[in-house]
């Protein structure tokens, strides 16, 4: 069974407050978006596909080749939405995949992954066709009136937070985004596709430190976990 990783890399940066995309921002000297890479390949997984933004594709080739990473196969252009970046991902992936291999959808700025938090995804997508990085909601919940206040409380006992890395069956998904090309329908993301199609998603193991970083403030908790180990990041060693 292969495992393929699609890196989507598709960011602008501009909630970020950037020049340049989030993903190619450097800490400690090192892009966002190489830390993650690097934490992948140190991993059960056999082969990334990155998605990226068209014009950075060549510096993003330059970054593979100056971190001398083995498991990028591809580095392909993403679409106009992150459904269309996806889907691109998968179709790349259709050249080397098998119906019942699992591909594994991870943001290039989440780069504090760990190794149970892949191989747990992974197990329950092999068990149950697919699954998502969850959290449970430890706050209290307001739903929205309008953006300035809200009069009714949420459940926060019935919601998950899901993240990523999302694992599911190459196949499956595959069929669920062609058929979604045919209809010229688009999904927020695969585990909306795949609970649009009556497909469950079952929750895999998550921490709270596996941030996905959208603001600068993002960087300065970063830098503080990038020394942690798997075990500190996960919450099973203090």
């Amino acid at each position: 069974m292969r495992k393929i990783v699609i890196l989507l890399a598709g960011g602008s940066g501009n909630r970020f407050g950037s020049n340049i995309p989030k993903q190619f921002v450097e800490v400690n000297g090192v892009p966002i978006i190489a830390h993650t890479i690097k934490r992948l390949e140190s991993y059960d997984i056999d082969n990334i596909i990155i998605v990226c933004v068209s014009e950075w594709i060549e510096f993003t080739k330059e970054i593979v080749a100056k971190f001398n990473f083995q498991k990028v196969v591809s580095i392909i252009p993403g679409g106009q939405t992150g459904h269309d970046s996806i889907f691109n991902g998968l179709k790349e992936a259709n050249k080397i995949a098998k119906n019942d291999d699992i591909v594994i959808i991870h943001d290039s700025v989440r780069p504090l992954i760990t190794k149970l938090c892949i191989s747990d995804v992974v197990q329950k997508a092999v068990e149950h066709k697919a699954a998502c990085a969850s959290l449970k909601s430890i706050e209290g919940l307001v739903i929205k009136d309008t953006e300035e206040y809200g009069t009714k409380i949420g459940d926060r006992y019935n919601i998950m937070r899901v993240q990523t890395p999302q694992a599911y069956n190459f196949g499956m998904l595959y069929n669920i985004y062609e058929q979604a090309e045919e209809t010229n329908t688009k999904y927020p993301y695969a585990d909306s596709a795949c609970i649009l199609n009556n497909v469950p998603i079952y929750f895999s193991h998550s921490f709270v430190a596996n941030i996905k970083i959208t603001t600068k403030s993002d960087i300065a908790f970063f830098k503080a976990l990038l020394n942690f180990t798997d075990d500190e990041l996960n919450g099973t060693q203090i």
